[in-house]
């Protein structure tokens, strides 16, 4: 018995300082990120901003889009996975914010403007994630509380909502990929 207690704390105290190890290997990883920046010229940094950007909207769009069909379904599993995600998404929101001045110091070699405006998207970034944040966190407490289902009317309405919104933000990551702001209203 003494032999298993033995084995099993090991067994713990290994598993705890591998989680450790690969927590601090992605931690330099991002940091890795950050600094490659400043190896591109203007034209690839702005591409590279771009990217991220997009990215980061076409994944608030399949959030919000899953959370509401979770909603409608009352599926508790995917409205706690769409939570976490969201947290993940505010977690890479909050680390662009706290990488900005090293962005910035690169787009302000080339041009100021670039970089009060990469600022404020970033920001804008922070408010998307918040707001989805706003969307997700109600919606798994509505379905823990066990409230009736919606009724259809309720869900039709949803739904279109929900088709216009992540339709909008995919038009403006495609156009945010794109470079072509033309089609946004």
């Amino acid at each position: 018995i003494i032999l298993l207690i033995a084995l099993a704390i090991f067994m713990a105290i290994r598993t705890q300082l591998y989680f450790n190890k690969k927590v601090a290997t992605e931690a330099v990883e991002k940091k890795r990120k950050v600094l490659d920046f400043s190896l591109l010229d203007r034209d690839e940094l702005m591409k590279q901003y771009n990217s991220e950007v997009s990215g980061f909207i076409s994944e608030f769009a399949k959030i919000l889009e899953s959370c509401v069909f979770a909603l409608i379904n009352e599926d508790r599993k995917k409205l706690d996975e769409d939570l976490s995600e969201s947290t993940r998404l505010h977690g890479r929101a909050k680390l662009l914010r706290k990488t900005s001045y090293h962005r910035l110091r690169d787009l302000e070699e080339n041009s100021v403007d670039s970089g009060l405006h990469y600022i404020q998207v970033v920001d804008y970034l922070r408010e998307m994630v918040h707001a989805v944040q706003y969307v997700v966190e109600p919606a798994s407490v509505h379905v823990n509380n066990n409230h009736k289902p919606f009724t259809y009317d309720q869900k039709s309405e949803l739904i279109g909502y929900n088709k216009d919104l992540v339709a909008y933000l995919e038009l403006c990551s495609t156009s945010i990929a794109v470079n072509d702001f033309s089609n946004i209203a």
